[in-house]
């Protein structure tokens, strides 16, 4: 638990894991981490919310499509084919925001 902005602010609470797949060593680091980053001013669950409502791989596709490839490509049903062919099948419920 932390509080952003000194004694006044609610507490917040950030699960870190589940002991048998984090071990003791490796939540007292990423508790280090996340208490820098509260002494830095710095809201450590903001991170954790953008990755959750990151879109996925399988939308930003379809939107790639339909705003970029239909209005400009004639070719644009090729290009959807080799997405949802070579693409999705691997890529399609990753985040989009996790891809590098």
């Amino acid at each position: 638990m932390y509080r952003l902005g000194g004694r006044g602010a609610r507490k917040q609470r950030i699960t870190l894991g589940s002991y048998p797949a984090l071990s003791l060593a490796a939540a007292r680091e990423q508790a280090r981490d996340i208490f820098a980053q509260v002494s830095a001013g710095r809201d450590p669950s903001l991170k954790i919310r953008e990755l959750m409502d990151a879109d996925t791989f399988e939308t930003v596709a379809a939107e790639f499509i339909e705003r970029y490839a239909k209005p400009k490509n004639r070719g644009w049903k090729k290009q959807e084919s080799e997405i949802k062919n070579t693409l999705l099948p691997r890529w399609k419920r990753r985040k989009i925001n996790t891809i590098t």
